[in-house]
């Protein structure tokens, strides 16, 4: 009776262990925009971009707002707003507060199941992005809207490559060139 115990015991242990979360990160992907001026190739930064469907309504989840909010990525809004990868003079502990240790200056949205539970899947979502005031040091830009495919969202586990080297980054990473208005 003690031997039988003791393997469902093991038993449930191991099974709990092998289906146990590994990361803080699991089940939680990234979508990565690089936004540049055309003519000048730098980024631009105060961008408003959004993700939406196909007919252009962002999509919008309580959740959202609820999960990672000690980011600096993250937006105070029930919108799935992006938010920008900007180091500044502050000692942050990487991913615990952000930003995070890869994609500098770039745009990063967060995404899962609860808050983006389509994944792109038909792939007609877009993103959405204007430059709200024209408060952009280089002047006023186009507002634009991208296509993208699943293959531009990144798993953000730790144990993936977006941690490790560049070459993951730029597999998913949105490119985006802004066209001034005139």
């Amino acid at each position: 009776m003690k031997r039988l115990f003791f393997l469902l015991l093991i038993t449930i242990i191991s099974t709990t262990i092998t289906h146990a979360q590994h990361c803080g990160w699991d089940n939680s992907y990234i979508i990565i925009l690089d936004a540049r001026d055309s003519i000048t190739n730098k980024v631009i930064n105060g961008l408003n971009i959004v993700l939406a469907d196909a007919t252009g309504k962002p999509y919008t989840s309580e959740s959202n707002l609820r999960n990672y909010p000690k980011l600096t990525i993250t937006q105070p809004t029930d919108t799935l707003k992006f938010g920008q990868n900007v180091k500044d003079n502050k000692e942050y502990k990487y991913a615990e507060e952000g930003p995070f240790p890869f994609g500098e200056d770039c745009y990063m949205l967060i995404v899962y199941y609860n808050n983006y539970p389509e994944f792109n899947n038909p792939g007609t979502d877009l993103i959405l992005i204007s430059d709200p005031d024209g408060n952009s040091h280089l002047g006023t830009f186009k507002p634009q809207h991208i296509h993208f495919t699943a293959q531009n969202i990144g798993h953000l586990c730790k144990s993936m490559g977006l941690w490790h080297g560049s070459e993951a980054i730029d597999r998913i990473k949105i490119n985006v060139k802004l066209q001034r208005k005139n």
